[in-house]
C-alpha cells in the first residue's frame, strides 16, 4: 500500500447544482423544439476536488416540461 498520494490523483470532494428557469434566447428556440413554451430550464452543477480547484463545470438548458432530475450520491 502506498503511503502517500500520488500528486497526480485526487477525490471528488463537492458539488453545487443550480436549477432555474429563464425565458427563452433566440438560440433556444431554434435549437430546442419548445414549442409553446417561452422559458428553458437551465442546471448549472459544479464539481470541485479534494483540493479545492474546479474539476468541471456543465451548464444545461432543457425544455421544462420534458425535464426530469435524478441523483445518486454515494460517499
Amino acid at each position: 500500500f502506498p503511503t502517500r498520494r500520488s500528486s497526480d490523483l485526487f477525490k471528488i470532494a463537492a458539488s453545487k447544482s443550480i436549477m432555474k428557469v429563464e425565458s427563452a434566447k433566440d438560440s433556444d428556440f431554434k435549437e430546442l423544439a419548445l414549442g409553446k413554451n417561452n422559458c428553458v430550464g437551465i442546471l448549472e452543477n459544479a464539481v470541485y476536488n479534494d483540493m479545492g480547484k474546479l474539476f468541471e463545470y456543465t451548464t444545461i438548458r432543457y425544455i421544462p416540461n420534458e425535464y426530469a432530475l435524478i441523483s445518486f450520491d454515494q460517499t
